[in-house]
This record gives structure tokens, sequence and C-alpha cells, in this order.
């Protein structure tokens, strides 16, 4: 078989194992989303605030669609243009849930098939490729993430690797090429997440340093002008995508970019060796043996498991071929850069002071944990040289059966092995109903806010994924690193302060005089959702206002501003049933199940 052959057919094979082991999401494609985590609401307002943005001709990194009426820098806001404008293109052709589950699934059969391409070049082991493909693609940590495209796209990494070595090391005799093809998986990398860029950059001063201190390998005639060339040419295509972030991040007063060591979440070392919680068969007699302190952080979403056979195959590799220590090395220094502030066993942290390493990556990734997508990067190489050595070790041996059947059954055995201790079953996956009277207030002339209460930062993402369907602007919402001017309206309106502390208002407060108050700020609706508050306190709210609402359900309470006589409860704005177009059916058939919001 040619090469190329065998390329296309292990492109196939990572996609068929990503359907099968994201059955779960698959079979629900268009009623579901990937991943379960309250992240998922904003992701999918990105996609709506992208696109808003670009036909209407709006700042894209700036809105006063939340935090209305001042609105809110956007350049920090955990963006995957990427992602978006796959999900974009592919959502007339099968709605927006299916074209965003269908992009995220991409990360997984890609990231596998660029893993290959990498790993073959390195070791000339079509078998080994496969492997490290597997479990670059599959780790538990990866589909964890699988509700951040920031973290799961991971596609481009090994693709830029491997145009890198090709430039530095001359091979191929296409220096132009390899440029180009630098540039642009370091651009794709970039636009989808500059979480993953920073890494990234990390990987290429950590491989200039070992190849020409450690390994002191020459690099190819004119590779430096290359590479000025390629950083020259990535600057200038990702300037108008970055140059907002740091004209924000030079800006003065800026300190909400920055991050105490003490708020990122860093891995804990005993969840590098126990098996994720959603894995049916490894983890229940792993639980009986340890005293697991906490199950949701090492073992849940961010579960950092290596796997025994991978480890196994990256001890190989480090004592039978030397191009593999620099992965071994690098592998070990993510892992230790992951730990946090604290090196933490069991949840029980072993000393006080502060790791010196944990300020700086704070302040960049927000969570050191986020480096296991590094980690994983290298560990995935190094256990393909492993899987290289075991594969030659069984092909070169007198044996009662065809050497090369044992080699490549023993790759088979290898890959099954590692896809058992790396299962998450069923795959994440989350559905995100909402009321049906957002309908009704889409199909409202004019433009005006909404206030949504109770207020806070996990509501406020449920807020933002609300305004998808509405299409109005709102008081609060979320983003990435929050300016601390953000809450300012609120903070300075006694109506709003009172709400965001959740503190009834009070005889002192003229609630009428704050709604007409609030009317000239371009305010129409207070919305009281009921789902964030017990019968009891949604009563209460009810009897602090000294009028009826225009529309209550099982929901939501709804309270025009400013306050004015209506015909009773029920009525609402609008007269139809808008849905917005790229919401699938089964959300809406959602809608009276009377369900907890997830």
């Amino acid at each position: 078989m040619r090469r190329d052959d065998d390329s296309i057919v292990a492109l196939v094979l990572y996609g068929l194992l990503t359907v099968v082991l994201a059955w779960a999401l698959v079979q629900n494609i268009d009623s579901v989303l990937a991943g379960q985590n309250s992240d998922l609401h904003i992701n999918l307002w990105a996609d709506w605030w992208t696109k808003k943005a670009l036909t209407e001709g709006l700042d894209l990194f700036h809105t006063d669609y939340l935090f209305y009426p001042q609105g809110v820098s956007l350049a920090f806001h955990s963006f995957s243009h990427v992602n978006t404008v796959i999900t974009l293109l592919l959502t007339p052709l099968v709605g927006h849930f299916a074209a965003y589950n269908a992009t995220i699934l991409l990360t997984f059969a890609l990231s596998g098939f660029s893993m290959y391409l990498l790993v073959e070049h390195l070791t000339g082991c079509r078998p080994a490729a496969f492997v490290a493909g597997l479990i670059f693609a599959f780790h538990p940590y990866h589909r964890f993430e699988s509700a951040h495209p920031v973290i799961v796209t991971t596609q481009w990494m090994p693709l830029f690797a491997l145009a890198l070595v090709r430039t530095v090391h001359g091979e191929n005799g296409r220096r132009g090429r390899n440029v180009v093809l630098t540039v642009l998986w370091f651009v794709l990398t970039a636009l989808s997440s500059w979480h993953l860029m920073f890494m990234l950059l990390g990987w290429i001063g950590l491989y200039a340093l070992y190849d020409l201190l450690v390994a002191r390998n020459r690099w190819a005639r004119g590779t430096w002008q290359a590479l000025a060339i390629s950083a020259l040419i990535a600057g200038l295509v990702l300037s108008p995508i970055l140059w907002p972030t740091v004209s924000e991040a030079l800006s003065s007063g800026k300190a909400y970019l920055s991050a105490e060591s003490d708020e990122g979440i860093g891995n804990d070392v005993l969840g590098f060796l126990v098996p994720n919680r959603a894995n049916p068969l490894l983890y229940p007699p792993v639980a009986r043996l340890v005293d697991i302190n906490d199950q949701t952080s090492f073992t849940g979403k961010r579960s950092a498991y290596l796997g025994y056979v991978p480890l196994a195959l990256t001890v190989v590799a480090s004592a039978t071929a030397h191009r593999a220590r620099f992965w071994v090395a690098g592998g070990l220094l993510s892992l230790l850069l992951s730990l946090g502030a604290r090196i933490t066993f069991n949840s029980v942290p072993l000393h006080e002071a502060s790791l010196p390493w944990a300020a700086p990556i704070t302040r960049v990734l927000r969570h050191p944990s986020r480096l296991n997508v590094l980690t994983f990067f290298f560990l995935s190489v190094a256990a393909g040289f492993g899987v290289r050595w075991v594969h030659r070790a069984l092909g070169s041996r007198k044996l009662p059966f065809p050497e090369k059947s044992v080699a490549y059954a023993s790759t088979f055995v290898l890959a099954g092995l590692i896809l058992v201790e790396y299962a998450v079953v069923p795959f994440p996956t989350m559905q995100l109903p909402y009321p049906p009277f957002l309908h009704e207030l889409a199909e409202e002339p004019g433009d005006f806010g909404v206030i949504d209460f109770p207020m806070g930062r996990q509501k406020g993402k449920r807020y933002q994924f609300y305004q998808t369907v509405h299409g109005k602007r709102i008081a609060g919402g979320h983003v990435s690193r929050k300016p601390d001017t953000a809450d300012a309206f609120i903070d300075g309106n006694p109506l709003l302060e009172r709400l965001d502390d959740e503190e009834a208002p009070g005889p002192s407060l003229d609630v009428r005089e704050e709604f007409e108050n609030l009317a000239d700020h371009g305010f129409r609706y207070l919305i009281v959702h009921k789902r964030f508050l017990s019968s009891e306190d949604a009563q209460a709210w009810k009897s602090w206002f000294p009028f009826p609402p225009s529309h209550e359900d099982s929901w939501l309470i709804v309270y025009p501003i400013p306050a004015k006589p209506t015909t009773g409860a029920g009525t609402a704005p609008g007269t139809g049933s808008k849905r917005a177009d790229w919401l699938p059916p089964a959300a809406v058939a959602t809608m009276g199940s009377g369900r907890k919001l997830p």
C-alpha cells in the first residue's frame, strides 16, 4: 500500500473511532451539545455575536449587548474564530447545534490524524504513528474539555511542529513550502485559541533550546531567515485579531487581566495515575482501593490521567531512542508546570509556599491544568517512539508465526489497551433548554434592554445564551477576564445594585421611580427567572414589586419598564412564536418539561 493510501486509511479510522467513542453525541447531534460545562452557553453566544458583528458592521471586540448600557470589551473573551467560521458555514446545511457538534468532533479526528503525520515523519513507523494519534486524540482530558473549543482544538499543533522540524532541518528541499505551512498552522492555532498559541510558543522555545544546545544539531543554512520571515508573516496576518488584545493589555488600569496564582486550578499528582470517573471498567475498582478525596477535580472534568500503557511506552522510548528524549523531557516539564501554585496529592497540599512558576502561568492561562494539552502532546510523540521499538523488536524475532503479523497484532493490542484506559462512557453532552417566552420577546419591535434576575457570573452565561434567542441587549452577562468597570452601571443604580446583591428593594426605595429611570436608559423589561430561585423567594420578590407582572409562567416573571397597568398575568409582548433559525427542534420540545436547567 502506498504512503498516501495509508494516510487516507488512518484518517478514516480516526473518523470512525470518533463516531464510535462519541456515539452519545452523534445520535443526538441536533439536540445536545458536546461537553458538560456552563461555558457552552457562551460558546453559542460567541458564534451568534461573531455573525452579528460581521453582518451588521459592529465592533467584534466591544459590545453593548452585554452589560448594557455601557458595554464591555471583548478583547480577552475566549473566542475560537476558526471553529466559529466552520460552524457558521455548516449551519445553513444542518442547523446550528449539529454544525457546532460536527466542528467539535472534527477536532478529535483531525488531532489524531495530524499527530499520525508528525510521528510517522519522526519515527518512520506507521503503527507507531497510529497509536500516537490515538493517545493525542482520545485521552480523557481532551474529551472532558470538549465544552471548550479554545482547549480542544489541538489539530493544528502537530502539523505546525512537523512543518517547523522540516524548516529548521531543510528537509524535502522545499524551504518556501515549509515556511508557508509553518505560518498556516501557527495562524490556525492562534485563531482557534490564544491559550494554545502561547503553548505552541513555549514548545518552540523548548525545541530550539534542546535541538541546538543539548542535541547539538546543526540547522540548515538560511533557517533563521526563514523563521524570521515566518514570524513576520504570521504577525501581519494575526495583527487585526491580536492588536485589540495587545492594546487592551497595554492600557492603564487593566488589573483585571491578571489573576492570582491561588486562583488557578492545577493538577493533583494522584490525578495522573487514577482513571477518570467515567471509565466504567477501571475507575470503580480503583475507587474501592483508593480513598479519593475529591472525585470532581482530578478524576472528572479535569482528568489528567496519563495511562499506564502510554507511560510504559514512554519509558521504553527514553531508554531506546535518543530522539525521543526531548519529548520525554518536555512532557515532564509541562507536567510539573501544570501542578499550579501548590503540589497536592489526593487534594492535600504538600507545602505552603507557592511554586515560583505558578504566577506567570496563571496570568496567561488562568488554570495551569490547561497545560495538560502540552503534556499529552509530548506524551503522544514519546509513546510513538516506544511503539516503534516494540514493533521492530517483535518483527525481527524468530517466532512460530509470521513476524509482521505478530508485530502488527501487538499494535492492535496496544491500541486496544489504551482505548480501554482512556474510556469515557458516555461521551459528555449537555442540553440547553430555554424559556419559550423568549420567542415572544424576540418579536417585539424596538431596540431595548432587558434585566435578568437573579444576577451573577454563572447565571450571566445562561442569559447570554437566552440573548441569542431574543436578540435584545442585557444588563449583565459574562466575558472572559471581565473588566472591573463592567458592573459600573449596575453598581451605580440603587435598584440594580440591590438586585445584584439579592436584597429586597425595601421601603426607602421608590421602585416605580427606579423603573422610570431604567426606562430612560433604554430598558423595557425586568425578567425574574424562577428556575434560579426557590418558590418562596420567587413569591417574595413578587410581593416586593408594587405592581403586577405582564407575564408569568413556570419559567419566569416579567415586569414591564416603566411599570404600567396590565390586563393581567399571562399577556406577553409580540403575538407569534418566532424561533431562532439555528435552534434545534428538541430544544423547543423541552420547554414545558419542568426540568431544571443544567
